[in-house]
């Protein structure tokens, strides 16, 4: 902040920030798939570990689906604010803009293991059998790197009609 006169005030921001994180499978680097006879879906030994095995009327085993999971977004925000009070002091005039820009990088392997439903009427027998009903696996790459970069620009006008009244006028522009 930064008083030019005293009816004269500037205030400046800058902004930055960071998230990252990584999930990862608790058996990972473990060929789970080949381990238990199935079809082994990567060849990326990130993303092994044990397959998701539903069977009805039994709970679900296997490891999380959207893992392995690694997350990294970056923000950085501006802002720019001019305060003019006239004499008298029955306006207050605020100009100002800011700008926001956004990185998100993600990588998540959706099914990288497999997903195997055993749903028929005698579904622990389909298991044992290794006859599946349905069968998932997901490849390739699901990385991303998004990009947001958003500018505000406004003006604003606190306008004191009366002593108990206040007009607040202003525009504002959003891209």
């Amino acid at each position: 902040t930064r008083a030019f006169s005293p009816s004269l005030l500037q205030d400046a921001r800058l902004g930055y920030g960071r998230v990252s994180f990584a999930t990862l499978q608790q058996n990972v680097g473990v060929n789970g798939n080949q381990q238990l006879g199935f079809p082994v879906i990567s060849a990326d030994s990130s993303t092994w570990g044990y397959p998701t095995v539903n069977v009805a009327g039994f709970d679900t085993i296997g490891e999380a689906a959207p893992t392995p999971m690694d997350v990294q977004a970056d923000t950085v925000h501006l802002s720019e604010l001019m305060t003019c009070i006239p004499g008298g002091g029955r306006h207050s005039f605020q100009f100002g803009a800011e700008a926001l820009f956004i990185r998100s990088q993600q990588r998540a392997s959706a099914i990288a293991r497999g997903s195997w439903t055993f749903a028929g009427p005698d579904s622990l027998s389909q298991l044992l059998r290794g006859i599946p009903n349905s069968a998932l696996a997901g490849r390739g790459d699901a990385s991303n790197d998004l990009r947001r970069r958003a500018v505000h620009t406004f003006i604003q006008d606190d306008w004191r009609a009366t002593l108990g009244l206040t007009l607040n006028l202003g525009l504002r522009y959003e891209y």
